[in-house]
């Protein structure tokens, strides 16, 4: 799976998306990339973007993303 923020369709965004989230669930991976359980349990909606900006005379930017309400 590319980490190019081209996007794509919803299944792979979909997948993206999780693996993520269970990147942020890992209690071992520090303080500052953990979120606690009951924050994503009181959470109105996530969302997961992925974007790039690059410029120097002209800039530019591209991104895909994932939003995700209750």
């Amino acid at each position: 799976m590319s980490r190019i923020p081209l996007p794509q369709s919803v299944d792979k965004e979909c997948i993206k998306a999780a693996k993520i989230l269970n990147s942020f669930m890992q209690v071992g991976s520090g303080v500052d990339k953990f979120i606690p359980p009951n924050i994503l349990a009181n959470a109105k909606g996530i969302a997961f973007m992925t974007v790039i900006k690059a410029g120097f005379i002209w800039s530019g930017r591209l991104g895909s993303g994932l939003v995700v309400a209750r």
